[in-house]
């Protein structure tokens, strides 16, 4: 079984970014300000994800309001 993955360090046991090699070492966001990399354990999802989750919950939305305000109306 594999432990947990490693943060790459550097001779004084600083964290590096795994792209750019930016010290890490007082960064507590764990995303580096050089580059911009979200560090070990990060999880972004990309933006065109977020666009299709919008594009989907939008006009669900609108559906389900329709719903209750078409069973509302019913009931008078």
């Amino acid at each position: 079984m594999n432990g947990p993955k490693q943060e790459p360090r550097d001779s004084d046991g600083h964290r590096r970014c795994d792209i750019c090699g930016y010290d890490l070492h007082d960064n507590e966001s764990g995303q580096c300000p050089e580059c911009g990399a979200a560090g070990p354990g990060a999880v972004r999802m990309p933006p065109q994800w977020r666009i299709l989750i919008v594009a989907l919950a939008v006009p669900l939305a609108l559906l389900l309001l329709w719903t209750v305000w078409s069973m509302v109306l019913k009931l008078r």
